[in-house]
């Protein structure tokens, strides 16, 4: 981390004592920095996935233009960044699009409240999971999709913890 070139100056010669003592657990690591790290071990896992041929990634870049609710599922519409449109269909969607204030996504018609997530820490990020599990566990095999909106930290520490979801229920985790 010290060896990172964006690393805020400031921020180390305010706490080079306890950097230098090796006391990190006091420490708040800049929430830049933990997103970095997350980004890090994110990319890592997926390497990991793919070389294992356990999981295939798609990378993903637009903006959600519209959320629908019909039969228990979610239908969002995505705008691509080159101007496309499209549809991601899941029975869980996270939401993870910022720093608090958290913003809001909020659903056409009357939303299913157990599969939409509108924020990770709320109350626990294990109780969101929780939350996911039990909806996954209720659905069919094939119908385990759940969609991240957002590709902030939490996002990513929501796919990182997300792992059990994935290998025991078969979800499939997809981040736009």
């Amino acid at each position: 981390m010290l060896s990172d070139p964006d690393l805020d100056e400031a921020w180390i010669n305010r706490h080079r004592e306890a950097i230098v003592s090796g006391q990190w657990e006091a420490l708040f690591i800049p929430r830049r920095l933990y997103g970095t790290c997350l980004a890090e071990c994110v990319r890592a896992a997926i390497w990991l996935a793919r070389s294992q041929n356990v999981a295939e990634f798609t990378s993903i870049n637009a903006a959600v233009t519209r959320l629908t609710e019909s039969e228990g599922r979610y239908v969002l519409g995505i705008e691509h960044a080159d101007g496309g449109a499209g549809e991601i269909d899941a029975a869980v969607v996270v939401l993870a699009i910022g720093s608090p204030p958290v913003r809001e996504l909020t659903a056409d018609g009357d939303a299913v409240a157990d599969g939409l997530v509108g924020d990770v820490y709320d109350p626990g990020l294990e109780q969101t999971l929780a939350r996911a599990r039990a909806r996954l566990e209720d659905l069919p095999h094939t119908d385990g999709k759940v969609l991240v909106v957002g590709g902030n930290a939490a996002a990513l520490e929501f796919v990182l913890a997300a792992h059990t979801l994935i290998r025991n229920l078969g979800a499939t985790v997809t981040v736009l």
